[in-house]
């Protein structure tokens, strides 16, 4: 055995490994001990800590991937595959991360000439839990897949069986997927928000939520519209009649070029002990869709209200009025979730003098279906 660091960037370790490789080439063949890599997979097993490194004989992949040592490795983090040069030969290396535990790493080293592979374990625990031994599924957990996989994406399955204990591989849910119809695939959007049964029963218990799928772009989409019902109609009832958003802004009309600037330094001066907080009315509307939090895309509708203010600095409150959730960001789905606003306004009686007095957006073209309402 020898030594080799896990990192081979540095100008020392690669001396290192160049040594000992030159070392093992210039043994006769029958002179060198190559282990197999079920030899390397036992040895490994066990309390230990620190690094071992091994000549491997390469036939013993018996033409599987270098990275195949009865071991899993993680697939999220996938193998890195570096090359070097050193004195005009080209080194290879895979670099690889325990699924389990990040403190549990390997290294090869190969040449695509030689007949043997030098591999370096690195552990920096000594208990730590190696599963060397791929998992066989049984009838009854088959069955327990692919009631997961029912209006779910594999990798959202795959969670929620880590989650209940279940150590299947990514692949082996994977695999199941063919035999489940209902099931979300890579091109339907990033997560169903649920099945259609279940979208309808939360769409029956749920107040003001109405929910849609629909076919876009050759896959399925899903989305669910909920409008908090005493937040909005607090919203409505604080919002400025046409008359008083009118008369602010025939102020301005009406000031002429001479005294332009002293009136509108008079108005800043009335306006700043009414309205301390920036706003001048309340209504200020903002809409802006989540990312990164979660597999679902959460559209949330904010409104700014004047007669709520915080405690100690006397700022407005911003509340939620409503929220779509849906599994792709499309046109369709803020057109639902628009139309559905608009319904509920008429069905509250919602009175044409009333106006929002701005509405704020980041500028995505599909929040332009609700400007219409």
């Amino acid at each position: 055995m020898a030594f080799i660091s896990s990192d081979i960037s540095s100008k020392s370790t690669k001396r290192d490994l160049i040594s000992i490789w030159n070392g093992i080439e210039k043994l006769e063949s029958s002179e060198r001990t190559l282990l197999t890599i079920d030899d390397v997979a036992k040895e490994i097993r066990g309390d230990w800590k620190g690094r071992k490194c091994f000549v491997v004989d390469k036939s013993s992949y018996n033409g599987k991937p270098l990275t195949y040592d009865g071991l899993k490795w993680r697939k999220k983090i996938a193998p890195k595959y570096r090359q070097w040069n050193e004195n005009g030969r080209v080194y290879g290396t895979i670099q690889c991360r325990s699924p389990s535990t990040a403190s549990f790493r390997k290294t090869v080293v190969y040449m695509d000439d030689s007949t043997f592979v030098i591999v370096d374990y690195h552990r920096d625990e000594e208990r730590i839990s190696l599963d060397f031994d791929i998992h066989r599924m049984t009838a009854s957990e088959v069955d327990i897949v692919r009631s997961e996989l029912i209006g779910r994406s594999v990798k959202s399955a795959y969670e929620i069986l880590h989650k209940k204990g279940f150590k299947f591989s990514l692949e082996q849910v994977r695999n199941q997927r063919k035999h489940v119809p209902e099931s979300i695939g890579c091109n339907r959007g990033v997560k169903a928000i649920a099945t259609t049964s279940e979208l309808g029963k939360i769409a029956r218990n749920v107040p003001n939520a109405k929910y849609s799928v629909f076919e876009c772009n050759g896959g399925m989409v899903d989305c669910l519209s909920v409008i908090l019902d005493e937040p909005f109609r607090i919203v409505l009832n604080c919002l400025p009649t046409t008359n008083e958003y009118e008369s602010h802004l025939r102020l301005f009309e009406d000031i002429n070029e001479n005294n332009k600037k002293e009136h509108i330094q008079s108005l800043l001066e009335q306006w700043k002990v009414s309205n301390d907080d920036g706003f001048l009315f309340s209504g200020v509307t903002q809409l802006d869709t989540t990312f990164g939090l979660s597999e679902l895309y959460v559209t949330l509708m904010c409104t700014t209200v004047k007669i709520f203010k915080s405690k100690n600095q006397k700022k407005p409150r911003t509340i939620v009025i409503s929220y779509l959730l849906h599994s792709k960001k499309t046109m369709e789905c803020h057109k639902f979730h628009a139309n559905h606003v608009n319904e509920y306004l008429q069905k509250q009686g919602f009175k044409n003098d009333r106006v929002v007095p701005g509405f704020i957006t980041d500028g995505e073209k599909s929040f332009e279906e609700y400007y219409k309402v």
